[in-house]
Parts: C-alpha cells; sequence; structure tokens
C-alpha cells in the first residue's frame, strides 16, 4: 500500500494534479502511462491508489508532531505539543497504550492530518468531524463496537480509514457512501459484522480497496431500498474484499437493487472478492452465472474465484470452471415439503423444472403426494409400480376468481375431497409458476392430465378473457387427440344449450354430457368422481398389467435431462 508520508523531502513535480478526486490530490506521473494506453479504467484506479495530498509531496509544507498525555488511569487523555511548533499540519502517533477515549482536547487542533492510535482500549470515534483537514485516522486493535452514519461526515479530506481488529457488529446506513467524502482505503476487516447494507458496498465515489474480509458475514441487505440507476456511471470503482466470512447462499441480485441482472454490468469497474467463505453452490447462483460468460469480458473476475463446499461432490471446485464447462445444472436447490419420504426432490431452474427422484426405492405403488412445483418430473426406475393414478386438470381459472362462492366452495370443498380419495390435481391459479409462458404450460398440463374438469357459470359466458377461449381450444384439442381423455363440465349455474356460445360446450349440454351442479340427490361429489374414474380403474388396471416405467433416454437429476411428467 502506498504510505501517503513517503514523499515530505520530494517535490510535487513528480505530480500531477488529478482532477477526479473530490478535494486537492496529486497523482505521481507514473499513472500517466495509461492514457498514453488508452486505458481510463487503470488510470483512475492508478490515481484512486496512489495519489497523495500536497502536504504529503511538497518539501515546504511542515508537519509537526503531537504527544498524548494521559490524564488518569482509566485512559482519559489530551494531546500536547511542542509550544514552539509553528508547523503548518500535524500528526499524532500513540500505539499500544492504554487510551479509553479519542483526546478530549482534539478539537483544539483542526490542522492534524494523520492519527494513528492503534493497540488501544478506545470504545467510541465521535469527535472526528471538527477535524477538516484529516487524511488518514487509524484505529485499528481497539474496542469499538459500532461506526455510526455521521462518523465521517464533514471530513471531506479523509482519505484513509483503518478500523480493523475492533469488535464493530454495525455500519450506519450510508456511512462510506455520503456526498462529500472520498475515502481511498477503509479498512473493517477482522471484527464480528454479521451483514453490510448496499449502501457501504457499492461506493459511487473513487475509492481503492474496502476491506470487509475477516468478519462473520452471511448476508449483504438492502434496507434503505438502494437500485442502480442505469442513467449514471458508478466512477472507477474499486476492489471490495469480502474474503475469509460465512457466507453461504448466494445473493439475490435483485433484492440488492438489480431488477435486471444485466444492470449489474454497471459495476463494471468494481472487483469483487468472495472467497474462502462456505458456499453453497446451489439454484441461488444460478441467475447470476447465467450471465457470466458476457460479464466475464468486461467485469474482473475475482467474483468467481470462489469455491464450493457444499454440495460433497462440487467441494472444492472453482464456481468458474461450472460456467466454463457449462455445467450449470448441477446448481439445484433440495425441495423437503410435499416430497415423498423415500424421494429426493429439487428444483432444477436451468431445466426450468422440478424433478423428484424415486428411483430405485422399492416402490411397488405411485407416491400419494408429491410437490405442487410446475413442471414436475418423477423418476420411478427401478422400482415395481404396475398403475399410474389419474390427474385432472381444473378449468376456468378467470371465471372462477369473478365468482366468489363458487371460488371458495371449490377451495375449501372441492379440491381437498378429490385430493383427499388421492386424486391429483393441477390449477392454474394455484400451481401455474409466476413468470412462466403461460400457454405453453396450460398445453403441458393438459397433455398430461387424464381430465379436464371445467366449471360452467354465468360469469364464464360473460368472460371476455382471451384465456377463457385459449383453455377451451386446449382442453378440446387435447380431447380429441387422445380417447382416453375426457372433459368433465360441471353446470354451476344451470346453463341452458342456448345461453352458450361455444360450439364445443354447448354439444356437451345438449347430449346431457355434464355433471348438474344442483344435484337433487346430493350426491355431486360422488357423481364427478364417477366420471372421474376409480384412481385404479379397470382399464389402467388391464393396460398395466406388466407396467414398468418407461423413459427416454436421457438421464434424470442434476445431471441434464428431461422426461415425461406422470
Amino acid at each position: 500500500m502506498h504510505n501517503i508520508f513517503h514523499c515530505v523531502i520530494c517535490d510535487c513535480t513528480e505530480y500531477f494534479s488529478w482532477e477526479g478526486a473530490i478535494t486537492p490530490l496529486f497523482c505521481p506521473n507514473s499513472c500517466q502511462r495509461y492514457i498514453d494506453l488508452l486505458d481510463d479504467r487503470a488510470f483512475q484506479r492508478c490515481c484512486s491508489c496512489e495519489a497523495v495530498p500536497e502536504w504529503s509531496c511538497n518539501s515546504d509544507i511542515s508537519i509537526g508532531t503531537l504527544y498524548i498525555e494521559y490524564i488518569n488511569s482509566k485512559g482519559w487523555n489530551q494531546l500536547i505539543e511542542d509550544s514552539n511548533s509553528l508547523n503548518h499540519f500535524t500528526r499524532v502517533d500513540h500505539t499500544t497504550g492504554f487510551m479509553s477515549e479519542l483526546p478530549q482536547n482534539i478539537c483544539d487542533f483542526p490542522n492534524l492530518v494523520h492519527i494513528d492510535f492503534s493497540g488501544n482500549d478506545i470504545h467510541e470515534t465521535g469527535g472526528l468531524s471538527c477535524m477538516r483537514y484529516l487524511d488518514t485516522v487509524i484505529l485499528s486493535g481497539n474496542r469499538i463496537s459500532s461506526v455510526g452514519k455521521n462518523t465521517f461526515v464533514g471530513l471531506k479530506y479523509l482519505r484513509k480509514i483503518d478500523l480493523s481488529g475492533n469488535l464493530i457488529s454495525s455500519v450506519g446506513l450510508g456511512t462510506l457512501s455520503a456526498s462529500g467524502i472520498g475515502i481511498a482505503y477503509m479498512n473493517f476487516s477482522d471484527n464480528i459484522l454479521q451483514n453490510i447494507d448496499m449502501t457501504n458496498v457499492v461506493i459511487e465515489n473513487p475509492f481503492c480497496r474496502l476491506n470487509y474480509s475477516g468478519n462473520r458475514l452471511t448476508d449483504i441487505t438492502n434496507k434503505r431500498d438502494w437500485r442502480v440507476d442505469t442513467n449514471k456511471s458508478y466512477g472507477s470503482g474499486g476492489t471490495v474484499d469480502l474474503t475469509n466470512n460465512f457466507f453461504r447462499d448466494f445473493f439475490d441480485l435483485r433484492t440488492l437493487g438489480f431488477p435486471d441482472l444485466v444492470l449489474f454490468g454497471k459495476l463494471i469497474r468494481f472487483s469483487f472478492d468472495l472467497r474462502n467463505s462456505k458456499w453453497d453452490c446451489n439454484c441461488r447462483m444460478l441467475p447470476f452465472l447465467t450471465l457470466s460468460e458476457l460479464i466475464l469480458r468486461v467485469i474482473s473476475s475475482d467474483i468467481f474465484l470462489v469455491r464450493c463446499s457444499s454440495p460433497e461432490h462440487m467441494k472444492g471446485n472453482l464456481v468458474i470452471d461450472y460456467v466454463k464447462n457449462k455445467s450449470l445444472d448441477l446448481f439445484i436447490c433440495q425441495i423437503k415439503m410435499d416430497c415423498p419420504s423415500l424421494c429426493y426432490c429439487f428444483d432444477q431452474p436451468s431445466q426450468n423444472r422440478t424433478v423428484v427422484n424415486c428411483s430405485h426405492r422399492g416402490l411397488d405403488r405411485m407416491p400419494r403426494y408429491l410437490p405442487k412445483n410446475p413442471n414436475l418430473v418423477v423418476d420411478l426406475r427401478g422400482n415395481r409400480i404396475r398403475h399410474i393414478e389419474n390427474m385432472s386438470y381444473l378449468s376456468n381459472v378467470s371465471a372462477l376468481e369473478k365468482n366468489q362462492d363458487l371460488f371458495a366452495w371449490i377451495n375449501s370443498k372441492f379440491v381437498p375431497s378429490l385430493e383427499g380419495h388421492g386424486y391429483r390435481l393441477f390449477l392454474p391459479y394455484r400451481d401455474l409458476e409466476p413468470g412462466s409462458i403461460r400457454e405453453e404450460e396450460l398445453r403441458e398440463r393438459m397433455f398430461h392430465s387424464k381430465n379436464v374438469i371445467v366449471f360452467l357459470s354465468e360469469d364464464y359466458i360473460s368472460d371476455d378473457s382471451t384465456w377463457s377461449v385459449i383453455e377451451w381450444r386446449l382442453a378440446w384439442n387435447a380431447y380429441r387427440s387422445c380417447h382416453d381423455k375426457e372433459i368433465i363440465l360441471i353446470n354451476f349455474d344451470q346453463m341452458r344449450a342456448c345461453n352458450v356460445e361455444n360450439v364445443a360446450a354447448k354439444a356437451f349440454i345438449r347430449l346431457g354430457l355434464f355433471v348438474d351442479f344442483a344435484n337433487k340427490k346430493h350426491e355431486l361429489m360422488k357423481s364427478i368422481m364417477n366420471r372421474l374414474g376409480n384412481i385404479f380403474s379397470s382399464r389402467q388396471q388391464r393396460f398395466f398389467k406388466n407396467f414398468k416405467p418407461t423413459f427416454n433416454s436421457n438421464k434424470i437429476g442434476p445431471m441434464k435431462r428431461k422426461t415425461k411428467e406422470i
């Protein structure tokens, strides 16, 4: 690291004024080589890390020394100086003492530019704002527990802070990104921080290094709802050191202010180092990794140099290698809710599916329940299952949402009754994945359903939504293309054929091929289940007499393959 006092005997002719700084700073002539190379990023980075104030390179400016005088055994203290001192600026170094606080008279010396009180017993950082020319503050190895948001406000010349090795558990929101400050070196390493906010991670003003290594960080928060500004340039960036922490799951960049993940490229000049945490290489990494091939070309690759700690088969491997080898199928997340006890269930977003791996489990019947996730793939290889149950698709979603009485009855009576008898239902309003391509998903679900259940109501007839038309078309095409598939029409509002415009629905009513909701024998559910057929119908039993589940040759699981939904 560049020593700000290395040039007290040299001349500022070895430097040039850096226009990119908030306050007057001088950049070494050696940085100009990047201008000749037309590398503005490297030039700005060089000056951010190497620039010095004028008093550091001008031998005509004198710097005097202050001393600490203890007032009592509790560590109270004050500053003293040579009474004959006529220096322009002053500095004080008092390390490995027993100072319990900053000097009581510190504000009497507004020309202080350098403070080193490392290795003492100081508990608070208050009282610095009165030193307008302060350049360097070293308070490492003390007992400071927090840093308030106004700690550095007004210190526009501050260029270096070192608070490493304290007991800091919190840093106020926006402490490091406040306007009017341009700190080049910020060291919070070896503290006890458990989380840090985005306002103290994304620093818009030029900086060189922000160090959070060796803390207990598990997460990055966004309590101020910070959002990336598409019209703003985020400066020359710098290195954000997040190594040797307790991170496990990767961050959701959308909650951190990047609604479109491509916008993470706005931080092109930042370098994030996330090595040496116990990273779980799961599906939470995938949204970022899918952009990685593009980002790798324009952003520092330190963020990709992390290694997996889990799962076991990925332990010790570099994340970047999975990107290069196009092995993103391995980034999955285990699902425990509604996963059959003998099976292993996981989300595999690279394939946009949920896999239920029940292979070679000695099963002799279908699982009684499955995750309610869309795009479900069930692997039943190596079992003794001979029968497959019905699955029914419940249509007429838009109308259901309008008819609250019918909607409530379906949720409280209809669905629990059928699912309680072992039927599997797909309800678009409940089971359709947000963000999915709806028509393709509906077509796929109807194709794999034994029955399509339609509730016919006045709301449905008057529904001008295109989805009602699409659902009918998909249901009718599926019905005509498969002789084993049934459309079960439940006439909720006792509609007559003359009131129905849909040709297919009109034909069902005229032929009496519907279930009357106003069943006078109060056997509505029985009638519906009769139409659905037994879970193991005689026809199915004959067909699956020697049933062995077959799949295509593609491999299932967290590897790379697909299979039909059962």
